[in-house]
């Protein structure tokens, strides 16, 4: 094929290299565990394979040595009042917890599903402070003085706060789809780490049923920031739960000495959880300062969960802000005011008695208004985002969403929450525009399976307007693939491969800001900087290794990662043929010790064999892992086809 400029060695020796290593590591394993090295127990399920009956046997001579050392690492820190401190700060008994293990086993409502059509007794609440405790080991408890005093300083999550989360209530019938779905929102909140729920009808009758309900709360208080270079930074304090209500605060303050009339800058933001008991979410904040000047009031009730009727929302934005031209590599500003409201209804009808949860059937309508009084240039066909319009949507949908539990996926044993089912919506609706009236029609389909073969899931995209003349205007496809392998073993590693490919097009596009894509580190590849190349149609294509090592170094276990990402963007259909493929290669490490109280850190390196033209590399990045959710499949406000 003329022009075919992939470089299949570049793309995938990189990969193969990648695994060559972990495998090099994982045959190595015996000859390094000596001194300080301790081989943790090797009893890790496939928290995919949904249908396994049986869980390896757990290796007991390796959880004999293990509690060997920290018997004897406990008794040495009892000599001194520091030591033992220390020790019950960063040391936690390592025997294995059998109830983490049917979230590897089964699907999320299996465990409800024998006390389903059973009245509600009561419903206990149980909230544990942050440091020492478990919502699934309740023998767990502070052991250190520094533990101790933290939970005191703590605000507890207050106990209302939980029960308006709750999709149950006393003398109601247990439906296993609502405690499924409640364990699912309580760990979705900001201020929640982790929530459990448990039924039992000892002492009852044999028609009634307890409730108990544990979460276990984060430290709400905290404070982060960055430094861009000597002139420029933003510092953050914020507390996600104000006095146990479920009220989240930011407060921000930036610095750019570029900036020659006044180089500070200031933003303040409140939000809650759930208004008045009503799954409303409210947020308000405001920004000052560096150009800016804008207020935002938002209030928005979700289809958050399977029996939902009745969703909306309403926001408001006003003000003046700076623009950064990325194309163009300049910085404007536009003052804008965007009103958007938009309400659905669902209609839903199950029998308690059934099983399985039928599908759901969603009518959804929106307005959104954007008027600019300040701007750059437009013309009816230059700058379409800068444009004065009014847009009127609907939309129609059918879905279905069932939950799987799993871990050693995307974090590190924390138990996540896995939506399967499809979502088919088709969008239609019709825009009042400063220079022209158009049509607008667009489809969404997107699936997700689990089972023995691993994760998989598909999402497809199509919008387009339509001008009084018939023609199609700002086409915009996308398709997006996604599969991640069942936890596979090979000597001493449980690994799996990660394996994502995103593909959009653009059609018929107008002039000017945002009618194109890019091609930079917030998409793929990873650590690409500085001015991004741009096109109409862009491929990228991400595979990832990852190796869950049994090591432990002092408690700390290690997981291993290899990547490649590659690229590809061009003005032209054919992305492959058209245009050179830019890839970033890396391999990194993710740490995290079950026994601490701290988040995972990254470490990654990243090599790329050809930069783009004008672009910066990121060689090296350190940070903490961010919390990545697998797509759902509600019903949602009729949107636009994003082209990004």
């Amino acid at each position: 094929m003329t022009g075919y400029k992939i470089n299949i060695k570049r793309v995938f020796y990189p990969q193969l290299l990648g695994v060559s290593f972990l495998v090099l590591l994982s045959t190595t394993t015996r000859a390094q565990l000596q001194g300080n090295l301790i081989t943790a127990p090797i009893n890790t399920p496939d928290s995919l394979s949904i249908f396994r009956e049986k869980m390896q046997e757990p290796d007991t001579s390796k959880q004999k040595r293990t509690s060997e050392f920290y018997i004897k690492l406990k008794d040495n820190a009892k000599k001194s009042i520091v030591t033992k401190e220390l020790h019950g700060l960063f040391f936690r008994s390592t025997r294995p917890n059998n109830q983490q293990q049917i979230f590897a086993g089964t699907d999320a409502e299996s465990k409800f599903s024998p006390y389903r059509g059973k009245t509600i007794a009561q419903v206990n609440i149980i909230r544990l402070d942050p440091f020492g405790y478990s919502v699934s080991d309740t023998s767990k408890s502070p052991i250190s003085g520094v533990e101790r005093f933290g939970n005191k300083l703590h605000v507890e999550t207050r106990k209302f706060t939980i029960k308006n989360h709750l999709l149950f209530k006393p003398n109601q019938q247990v439906d296993p789809i609502d405690f499924a779905e409640t364990e699912e929102i309580l760990r979705n909140l900001s201020f929640v780490e982790d929530a459990y729920i448990v039924l039992d009808s000892t002492g009852l009758s044999s028609n009634l049923v307890r409730v108990t309900v544990i979460t276990k709360d984060v430290w709400s208080i905290g404070f982060d920031g960055s430094i861009s270079d000597k002139d420029k930074g933003r510092a953050k304090i914020y507390d996600k739960n104000l006095a146990g209500l479920g009220i989240g605060f930011n407060a921000y303050l930036y610095y750019d000495a570029s900036n020659e009339e006044n180089p500070w800058g200031q933003r303040a933001e409140l939000t809650s959880s759930n208004l008045y008991n009503t799954f409303f979410k409210g947020n308000l904040s405001y920004r000052h300062g560096l150009g800016y000047n804008t207020t935002d009031i938002a209030v928005q009730r979700d289809f958050y969960s399977s029996k939902t009727k009745l969703a909306g929302g309403a926001s408001l934005h006003f003000g003046r802000s700076p623009y950064n031209f990325k194309r163009i590599d300049s910085l404007g500003t536009h003052k804008v005011t965007i009103g958007d409201l938009w309400a659905g209804w669902a209609l839903y009808n199950k029998d308690i008695t059934q099983p399985e949860l039928p599908n759901q059937f969603a009518l959804t309508t929106r307005i959104k208004t954007t008027y600019f009084t300040d701007r750059p240039k437009v013309t009816p066909s230059t700058n379409p985002y800068f444009h004065n319009k009014t847009t009127y949507l609907a939309g129609i949908s059918i879905s279905r969403q069932k939950l799987y539990k799993a871990n050693l996926i995307y974090s590190y044993g924390r138990t996540e929450d896995i939506p399967t089912g499809f979502l088919v919506s088709t969008t239609a609706g019709y825009e009042l525009g400063e220079f022209e009236n158009r049509y607008y029609v667009g489809t969404e389909l997107s699936a997700a399976d689990v089972g023995e073969f691993g994760y998989l899931y598909g999402l497809s995209r199509f919008g387009t307007y339509i001008n009084t003349k018939g023609k199609l205007e700002q086409v915009t496809f996308r398709m997006i693939g996604t599969y991640v392998t069942g936890l596979f073993h090979f000597q001493k590693l449980d690994i799996r491969q990660f394996f994502r490919v995103d593909f959009t097009k653009g059609n018929s596009r107008l002039e000017g800001e945002r009618e194109y894509l890019l091609l930079d580190g917030n998409v793929e590849p990873r650590g690409l900087n500085g001015t991004p190349p741009s096109g109409n149609n862009r491929l990228l294509i991400s595979l990832e290794t990852l190796a869950f090592s049994p090591l432990y170094v002092y408690g700390f276990k290690f997981a291993f990662f290899a990547y490649t990402d590659i690229g590809f963007i061009s003005e032209k259909y054919a992305v492959l043929s058209d245009s050179p493929s830019y890839s970033s290669i890396g391999f990194g490490v993710r740490i995290r010790n079950e026994n601490l109280v701290f988040n995972t850190l990254q470490i990654r390196l990243n090599y790329f064999p050809v930069l783009p033209e004008g672009a910066s590399a990121e060689l090296f990045w350190l940070g903490s892992e961010s919390r990545t959710r697998f797509p759902n499949f509600r019903p949602h406000a009729p949107r636009i086809t994003p082209y990004e």
